[in-house]
C-alpha cells in the first residue's frame, strides 16, 4: 500500500516489488521475499504468490519448504525414508522395497518372490538375494555303490 484512504482521498495500492510476494490484498506495506530455492521452482513466485521450491530427479527435499535438496543415495530396489531432524531439515536413509525372501527385479521394477528349488526337484547352486533370484541345478546323482565281486 502506498497511501491510507482519508475523507477526502481512496486507499492507494501497489504491486510488490521484483522478489517479493503478498497472498493478500492488505492495508499494509508487507511483501514478503519470496523464497530461495537451491534446484529451482515447481510453481515460480510472483508478485501476488509465494510460489513452490522442487528438487531435480535424483534428489531429495532436506526441508520442509523444498528450499534445500540432498543427492538420493538410494540404489535399485530401494526407497528413501524421511527422518526429521532437530532443527527440523531432513535426513533419509535406505530400505530394501522388498520383503524377505525376495528380490527386487531391476529390468521390471518390482520385487519377485525367490524361486524355490526345492519344490521343483531341483538344488540350489546361488541361493536369492535382495537383488537376484536362487538359481537351481539338477541334483547330483550320488554314485551307486559297488557291490561284491
Amino acid at each position: 500500500m502506498k497511501d491510507f484512504c482519508s475523507q477526502t482521498r481512496e486507499t492507494v495500492c501497489i504491486a510488490c516489488p521484483e522478489g517479493t510476494y503478498a497472498e493478500h490484498i492488505n492495508a499494509f506495506s508487507s511483501c514478503k521475499e519470496c523464497p530461495s530455492c537451491q534446484q529451482g521452482f515447481a510453481e515460480n513466485c510472483t508478485k501476488t504468490t509465494k510460489g513452490n521450491c522442487q528438487c531435480r530427479p535424483g534428489f531429495l527435499c532436506s526441508d520442509k519448504s523444498c528450499s534445500l535438496c540432498e543427492e538420493s543415495k538410494c540404489s535399485a530396489g530401494e526407497e528413501p525414508i524421511k527422518t526429521e531432524l532437530e532443527n527440523g531439515s531432513y535426513s533419509y536413509k535406505c530400505e530394501f522395497k522388498c520383503r524377505e525372501n525376495n528380490f527386487f527385479d531391476a529390468k521390471d521394477d518390482t520385487c519377485k518372490p525367490w524361486t524355490q528349488c526345492s519344490t521343483k526337484g531341483l538344488a540350489e547352486e546361488n541361493p536369492g538375494n535382495k537383488t537376484h533370484d536362487a538359481v537351481c541345478i539338477e541334483p547330483e546323482e550320488e554314485p551307486e555303490e559297488q557291490c561284491c565281486k
